[in-house]
């Protein structure tokens, strides 16, 4: 059996552990960016939008931490680059409103 310090110190260890592994993923995950394609089946979709293709961005977090543009910056030329026929943008755009954050949405 363990004495009670040393289960202690593991124990602070272990805490402090996973305090920092949540720190860096809350951290790092803001800047990811997460590609899924899906195919959708839409009944009584027009002929014109027949195989084309929409992007649906969310979770953008402008605000967050040290704002997020050089994700968006990258999220925008990709976009560019697969050049869908629409493009939605939904969910958590905003983090936190500063009015930088308004002026670079201008």
């Amino acid at each position: 059996m363990m004495n009670p310090g040393r289960f202690l110190k593991y124990l602070g260890w272990s805490v402090l552990g996973l305090f920092g592994v949540l720190l860096l993923w809350g951290l790092a995950e803001p800047y990811w960016i997460d590609t899924e394609q899906e195919v959708a089946v839409i009944p009584d979709l027009p002929s014109e939008w027949e195989g084309q293709r929409i992007a649906q961005i969310s979770d953008l977090q402008v605000g967050l931490w040290f704002d997020n543009t050089l994700t968006i910056r990258r999220i925008v030329d990709q976009l560019v680059q697969q050049r869908p026929a629409a493009v939605l943008i939904s969910g958590d755009f905003i983090y936190r409103i500063h009015l930088t954050s308004f002026e670079r949405l201008d």
